[in-house]
């Protein structure tokens, strides 16, 4: 056989590979359905952006949009949208179509979150496809980031050298096994820790952020942000225990019907941080002096924005905190998160515990503090909204709440959604839950009338439920017949050349 055949046959088997390796991969579905692009933008921490574009077999009755965000809550999480079909949508055999969760709407999502999608088209003949469900994980792109992960514990920042940032891992991982040693109370998801050098730039990652926000926890998502760098580290170390703390006292209570007292929530934080700063505890003593103490009641559900009261509501939470575990011990502690974890309410589960309700405990406090007993008067103040953690250095600064999507005892519930995927389920949700976690419960439901599954999550990244299936049969396809074609154009000149 000529030499000049044999040459032939490798090219003809590297175009092969070649052809193989670069065939167009479009994702066929059924019904001459193709997917040609489906991608996501994000602009931190503003709004995300979803994009489609397809080949169809005919005109398109509806798109429909269905996404989620991977975190813990009381129902699976599965939002919808209905994005609106102009002229430019809809061309022949062909749709374009983009839809901006706008975050502004639902809450902040902090970096790392991960985020599903999957579209669904029906056409005006009632034929339909649904898309592959895709992930993407958000990243705040506003900074080069490091990193350093021991164990479970990963954490980021780009303001410092490399010693900096293993120092505060070191501290979050002594943190984590000393705050996490008794039963139960170990962290089941991995935890990302993010350092901003200053306070603007952590504000610049959240939404609804107030002035004084200093460190900020996400329990749904196990992420916590911090405004911390080299020459604050004190701080920031201080800080790493009180936020981990939220995390763990959230897992440790977690329930879809009614979230854990506020006092009890921060008063635990400050606990783990090492207890109250020096400005808080005379605040604490000027209060008891002067009988202007918070009533218990007042500081359930939230503190107030004001930066002082905030400050003696923290100092008072520690203070209620330290004499339950002084005079209890911490066994009955952790007996207390486990009985709201039922759903318990604040007064069921302290006098399960305790044998005392809410005021019961509070006028024992009181004496033990040297207080005066507790105005029978005493009623809620109206709830407002403040930040998990103040700013270091800052002496009025108060303690506070992020504005993430969820409402947990340490979250800041978000303004009202308009986005169309949230339902009137935040009931049948929980007060717990997020705006897009309360559209669960009605999508539930309409699977439940229908038949349908719902889409669901998967750890997996990537693509999951193909379809049909077929993009791959067609890929290969297509690709072999490319290869044989090669081959019979080679096998033909090389017969013509014996």
């Amino acid at each position: 056989m000529p030499r000049r055949c044999h040459l032939i046959r490798i090219c003809t088997f590297l175009l092969f590979l070649l052809g193989f390796a670069f065939f167009p991969r479009t994702v066929h579905g059924q019904g001459g359905f193709e997917l040609q692009t489906n991608e996501v933008q994000a602009t931190f921490p503003e709004e995300i952006v979803f994009s489609l574009e397809a080949l169809v077999p005919g005109p398109i009755a509806s798109v429909e949009l269905r996404y989620g965000v991977e975190r813990v809550a009381c129902s699976e999480t599965v939002s919808r949208v209905m994005p609106e079909l102009d002229e430019e949508a809809q061309q022949p055999g062909q749709i374009l179509v983009q839809w901006t969760w706008e975050l502004r709407r639902s809450g902040s999502v902090p970096p790392q979150a991960r985020i599903w999608w999957q579209w669904h088209l029906a056409t005006e003949d009632g034929e339909s496809w649904t898309s592959p469900m895709a992930w993407f994980t958000v990243e705040d792109d506003r900074y080069t980031w490091k990193s350093e992960m021991q164990g479970d514990i990963t954490v980021y920042w780009y303001h410092g050298s490399r010693e900096f940032g293993r120092a505060m891992l070191q501290v979050a991982v002594e943190a984590q096994a000393r705050l996490t040693a008794d039963p139960g109370a170990g962290l089941e998801q991995p935890v990302h820790i993010f350092f901003y050098a200053d306070p603007e730039a952590l504000k610049g990652a959240m939404l609804f952020a107030q002035d004084w926000t200093g460190g900020v926890a996400f329990p749904d998502y196990y992420t916590i942000l911090i405004a911390a760098g080299p020459e604050n580290q004190e701080w920031g170390a201080s800080t790493v225990a009180h936020e981990l703390m939220h995390l763990v006292v959230r897992q440790l209570s977690f329930n879809c019907a009614a979230g854990l007292p506020r006092w009890l929530d921060e008063g635990l934080a400050v606990w783990a941080e090492g207890g109250m700063d020096e400005y808080q505890q005379e605040l604490l003593e000027q209060a008891i002096a002067e009988d202007s103490l918070l009533s218990l009641r007042a500081i359930n559900s939230s503190f107030s924005a004001h930066a002082q009261r905030a400050s003696l509501a923290y100092a008072q939470g520690y203070s209620v905190v330290n004499f339950l575990l002084e005079r209890y011990g911490r066994e009955r502690m952790l007996e207390l998160l486990a009985v709201f974890r039922q759903g318990a309410t604040y007064d069921g589960a302290l006098q399960q515990v305790y044998g005392l309700d809410l005021d019961g405990v509070e006028n024992l406090w009181r004496a033990e503090i040297g207080a005066a007993p507790r105005p029978t008067s005493a009623a809620p103040a109206s709830p407002s909204p403040v930040p998990t953690r103040a700013l270091w250095g800052q002496a009025t600064a108060v303690p506070t709440v992020t504005a993430s999507p969820s409402t947990t005892a340490e979250d800041t519930p978000a303004p009202p959604t308009e986005t169309p995927a949230i339902t009137a389920a935040a009931a049948a949700a929980g007060p717990t839950a997020s705006p897009a976690a309360t559209a669960a419960a009605a999508a539930t439901a309409e699977a439940t009338a229908t038949g349908q599954p719902l889409a669901r999550p998967t750890p997996i990244g990537g693509f999951v439920e193909a379809g049909s299936g077929a993009g791959w049969l067609w890929y290969l396809a297509g690709g072999g017949a490319a290869g044989i074609v090669l081959v019979i154009a080679v096998a033909v000149i090389c017969l013509r050349r014996r």
